[in-house]
């Protein structure tokens, strides 16, 4: 059986010419309550639709063990409303930076994407660093490691490095109890089976009764057709179909977003000044007879921008410029145990590091972005619950904007079980990008929660800082 896949497909849309203590305070009590789960929140998202781009016969859709175990989290969001029992499939072409034979660690392109080999994956031409490669990666839908299901040698190297293109789907398997030109009902889900935009392929044989697997991406539906009136004729109903990936290039009104090529008109919103580098979301209108419309190309964060977005001081060392840095609860993975040991009464702990990459919210400035990684290396010595604490906090922000921030930290802390607390000082130790001119110190609070200490187990972190 020969799947296709999303980033296969090429799109041409539209012509075809084309800040202070009691902050501190306030920081330290919210990060404490983020140990309480939260309940009873509600939700306004609308249902999405989803779109079936090929159903086959039934599949295992259980995301296998990494070989050694863990590996690095990946938190891309997936949408709200999923079908229970889906899992992720990304579609991930770029050149590989770096192989790890001993963890079965791929690293592709310059964003660092992280997947891990498993005991079935297949490998197809000894693909090694340097070379331009396509995986099929599974993932949970919650954050977990990316486990590749096959790896393609496209191209051999050395080939030039860029940004690799990530596209995301998902899987899903149930029995069909209905079966139209228009949609397939699966289990008690409903697909869409004649999109203009992404045609169907079903394989033969299959039909009401069938177990199969539906391999599907997330639309929205359009607005119902109007009623019709005796003059003009009725307005077809449309179909618009959502997809978000990363801008690769922009040649006059063509855009490559993802492995798509875009075209734009005066018609196409353009949201939140994206440029290349932006992950943005793209809107398309299928029109009944089968045109197609870019209504949309919004920026997922900030816009490029030619200048820095933090100026910094005009002159001087640029210390005392204000500055503050948030990351929410977020879950990380020991990455490096360190040397670790205890007596009674006391714990010490050197050159520890915590990891995790993907797409994790921060907020530098009250400006929200996507870092790819955030890593936190920690040194801590303990005599019976309160102690000192001395390391650093790295966050790379892959993008336009983005760039590179490493805060070193300085002060107390306390240990009540498997949570540590620090509280002290910070300095910006390197910056780097659209932070290349932050300059700052102040004061920090952060919170790690270890659930084991070994390789791979999870670490719960949230951190704030504020620069005076």
């Amino acid at each position: 059986m020969n799947r296709t896949y999303l980033g296969a497909k090429a799109l041409t849309l539209a012509s075809p010419g084309q800040g202070t203590a009691l902050r501190m305070l306030l920081a330290l009590v919210v990060a404490l309550s983020l140990f309480v789960p939260p309940s009873g929140v509600a939700s306004s998202q609308t249902v999405p639709t989803f779109i079936a781009q090929e159903v086959f016969a039934p599949e295992s859709l259980v995301v296998p063990p990494t070989l050694r175990g863990g590996g690095k989290t990946d938190k891309t969001p997936v949408p709200a409303g999923l079908p229970a029992g889906s899992i992720a499939q990304f579609v991930i072409s770029g050149v590989v930076d770096k192989v790890d034979g001993a963890k079965g660690e791929w690293q592709i392109g310059n964003q660092r994407v992280f997947v891990y080999n498993s005991a079935a994956t297949r490998i197809d031409g000894a693909p090694q660093a340097g070379d331009l490669v396509r995986v099929i990666g599974l993932r949970t839908l919650e954050p977990g490691p990316i486990v590749a299901e096959r790896v393609t040698l496209r191209a051999t190297g050395p080939q030039a490095p860029g940004l690799a293109t990530v596209d995301m789907e998902f899987l899903f398997n149930g029995t069909v109890s209905a079966a139209s030109p228009a949609a397939w009902t699966v289990g008690d889900v409903s697909f869409i089976t004649n999109d203009p935009l992404f045609p169907t392929t079903i394989d033969a044989g299959l039909g009401v009764g069938s177990a199969v697997t539906v391999q599907f991406i997330v639309g929205e539906a359009a607005a119902p057709a109007p009623q019709p009136a005796p003059e003009p004729a009725p307005q077809p109903a449309t179909n618009e179909v959502r997809f978000t990936a990363t801008v690769m290039s922009i040649s006059g009104d063509v855009w490559r977003i993802g492995d798509f090529m875009i075209s734009v008109d005066a018609n196409t919103r353009l949201d939140g000044n994206p440029g290349i580098g932006s992950q943005v979301e793209v809107r398309v209108q299928a029109q009944a007879d089968g045109t197609t419309v870019a209504t949309e190309i919004k920026n997922r964060r900030p816009g490029a921008t030619s200048t820095p977005l933090f100026p910094g001081p005009a002159s001087g060392p640029g210390y005392g410029v204000p500055l503050t840095v948030s990351v929410p609860t977020t879950q990380l993975l020991l990455d490096r145990v360190g040397q670790a040991k205890g007596g009674a009464g006391q714990s010490e702990v050197k050159d520890r590091q915590y990891e995790a990459n993907g797409l994790l919210p921060v907020t530098i400035d009250d400006i929200s972005f996507m870092a790819n990684e955030i890593k936190v290396v920690s040194n801590l010595k303990i005599k019976g619950s309160v102690g000192q604490y001395q390391g650093t906090l790295d966050i790379d922000i892959d993008n336009v904007p983005g760039g590179h921030l490493t805060l070193e930290l300085k002060g107390s802390a306390s240990m009540s079980g498997g949570a540590i607390m620090s509280g002290g000082t910070f300095r910006v130790a390197k910056s780097t990008g659209d932070f290349a001119l932050i300059r700052s110190e102040g004061t920090y609070v952060m919170t790690l929660v270890e659930s084991g200490s070994t390789f791979g187990s999870p670490v719960t972190l949230t951190f704030f800082a504020s620069g005076q």
